[in-house]
This record gives structure tokens, sequence and C-alpha cells, in this order.
């Protein structure tokens, strides 16, 4: 079979299967079939700037050790902008382990004393998770990053 000059071009168009696999999806769509579900072990970071100056870094999924780094470096470059408030949200987290808490222990610390460091998170492992380190003790937890924002801060 020849080719045309558009599909030695552009290879998507010899292509049997999708242009681009979502590697956060662990299984192709077929036609007819289920929709793709997410990789368990997938993750998300996330960072934004709200209106009212603070910034909230954003974590979702299960948290392996890159994940713990990556969320580490959001952190540390969110605090070097010296927010007022620096809201860590692990709402959509499904667990909180060693690394996250080092994480969030580091941003605090470099954080202090100009930027707030607030947390959200509601699901019982990542609680769990952080209950067993200091950051239990020195950092305000909140149930959702509407309420950690609009609380006034020092």
């Amino acid at each position: 079979m020849e080719r045309t000059a558009d599909e030695v071009a552009r290879p998507e168009f010899t292509s049997t299967g999708p242009s681009h696999v979502d590697p956060l999806v662990h299984e192709r769509a077929k036609p007819g079939g289920r929709i793709p579900r997410p990789s368990p072990n997938a993750y998300r970071i996330s960072s934004t700037t709200l209106d009212t100056g603070a910034v909230v870094v954003r974590v979702t999924g299960l948290p392996d050790h890159n994940a713990a780094q990556e969320f580490g470096a959001a952190l540390t470059a969110a605090v070097d902008t010296r927010p007022p408030l620096l809201v860590a949200d692990l709402f959509g987290l499904r667990t909180a382990g060693k690394g996250i808490a080092e994480a969030l222990l580091s941003a605090y610390h470099r954080g202090r004393p100009s930027t707030c460091l607030r947390v959200v998170a509601r699901q019982v492992a990542a609680l769990r998770g952080l209950s067993k380190t200091p950051v239990w003790e020195l950092v305000e937890i909140y149930p959702t990053v509407a309420y950690a924002v609009r609380t006034p801060w020092v």
C-alpha cells in the first residue's frame, strides 16, 4: 500500500490506534467498549494563584516518591514568591506518606514568618498519615480550600 505525502508527513494518519495516549490512563477505549479509567498509580500536581494573592498547590491521586518530590518542588516555588497564604490541597490525595509530610514541613519552615501555610485534607488515609508527623502540630488543617482561604490569616 502506498502512502500519500500527508501520511508520510503526519504519521498519525497511518496509526490504527489513538494518536496520543494519556499517561494517566492505563487502558485504551475500544470502539463500543468501556471508558478508560485512571491508572491507580496516577497523580497530578497543579498550582493556582487566587485573586486574594493566596497560592493553592494541589496534588491528587496516589503519590509515590516522584510525586512527593514534585509536590515539594511546587511548594518551594510557591513559597519563593512570598504569598501571604499558601494552601496545600491534599483533598484528592488517597494517602499521605512521609514524602508529602516532609515537603509540607520544608515549605512551612521556608515560608516562616511571611507565608501562612494551610493544608486541606478530608480523606481518612491522608489525615492518618499526617497525624503521625509534626505537620499535625504545626500546620492548620481545613476540610475545603474555600474554608482555608476564607478564614483570616495573620
